[in-house]
């Protein structure tokens, strides 16, 4: 796109994709195209939000025992899962697919609610090539993008587009945005009213 181009440019759970190295490069292309004005709005998963709930679900594990048990493992699956799956839909989606008729994946809207209703993922057999794909460094059932190169909170999510070039730097909400007619492009709240991606960071950087 040429420079000064665009009114706003907006991706939702594709920064944490890329590695950190890269991260700079990629809003700075957000700044490139932007006009003078324009708005940059990124979306992350929240990991002090998923650090927090870990330990949340943990204590409440420890205190009520087999009660607090799906919390705990959706916590620990939440935080970890797409930083180490060796497999497409990791144990995420297995997971929510075995729990999906419990009130706890029940509730869950967005994302969550869309993949728990999928079809049930075969079970991997184990075989001795199994075993051995399991312990090569690098897996070839899973893409790239599925995977977690970083973690954001929002302190270092505003750290890093200050340092981009972004000098007015604000935390909003799925309904809140500087971008015109925000509230017509259903982007983080489906027509529905269920928030897509829940957990997240919403930030909104402002070409100056």
């Amino acid at each position: 796109f040429a420079d000064s181009s665009a009114d706003a440019v907006y991706s939702s759970h594709l920064l944490e994709h890329l590695p950190p190295d890269s991260a700079p490069l990629f809003l700075r292309e957000h700044r490139r195209v932007l006009k003078r004005g324009g708005v940059a709005r990124i979306v992350v998963p929240d990991l002090e939000r998923a650090a927090r709930q870990y330990l949340k679900a943990l204590e409440n594990c420890r205190a009520v025992g087999e009660a607090g048990q799906l919390g705990h493992e959706w916590a620990t699956i939440l935080l970890l899962d797409q930083m180490v799956r060796l497999r497409r839909g990791g144990k995420m989606q297995a997971w929510l697919v075995k729990n999906r008729e419990t009130e706890f994946v029940r509730s869950m809207q967005g994302i969550f609610h869309e993949i728990a209703q999928a079809p049930d993922p075969k079970p991997a057999g184990f075989s001795l090539a199994r075993i051995k794909s399991l312990l090569q460094r690098k897996s070839q059932s899973v893409s790239p993008g599925e995977l977690h190169r970083w973690m954001y909170d929002e302190l270092a999510l505003k750290r890093l587009l200050k340092t981009c070039g972004f000098d007015l730097v604000k935390i909003v909400d799925p309904d809140s945005s500087s971008i015109h007619a925000w509230s017509n492009y259903y982007l983080d709240r489906s027509s529905d009213g269920a928030i897509h991606q829940p957990g997240s960071i919403y930030l909104e950087g402002i070409k100056d």
